[in-house]
């Protein structure tokens, strides 16, 4: 029998996300949901993520496009024009990025709860 700690973390649920209809609520779901599941695995996802070019080529190109798509789903309900779509989805791609959940909450010590807020 699996102890809770042997588990995997459930992985991040982008369609749950949206079914959101409000943007600024589904960022948040969105971030909180990644959130939880960095935390859960940040032992593992630092050895991935900091070895990330190490990994075959096809292994990062998965990694890349699962955060192109939840980058996506977060971003498309703003609807902005253009430009500030640009700047818009480099802001939320920095927001789901592993290393910025990791730098805020480990080494600046907030809780996910403050960072997704923020």
């Amino acid at each position: 029998m699996l102890r809770a700690l042997d588990r995997p973390a459930a992985a991040p649920r982008p369609g749950a996300w949206s079914q959101i209809g409000d943007p600024a609520a589904r960022l948040r779901a969105g971030l909180a949901d990644l959130y939880r599941f960095y935390r859960a695995g940040a032992d593992v996802l630092t050895c991935l993520y900091r070895d990330l070019a190490a990994l075959p080529e096809e292994y990062q190109q998965a990694l890349r496009d699962q955060d192109t798509l939840f980058g996506d789903v977060l971003t498309v309900p703003f609807g902005s024009a253009d430009d500030e779509h640009r700047r818009l989805r480099a802001v939320i791609g920095h927001a789901i990025s592993f290393w910025t959940r990791h730098s805020l909450c480990l080494d600046q010590d907030l809780t996910d709860t403050e960072v997704v807020d923020a």
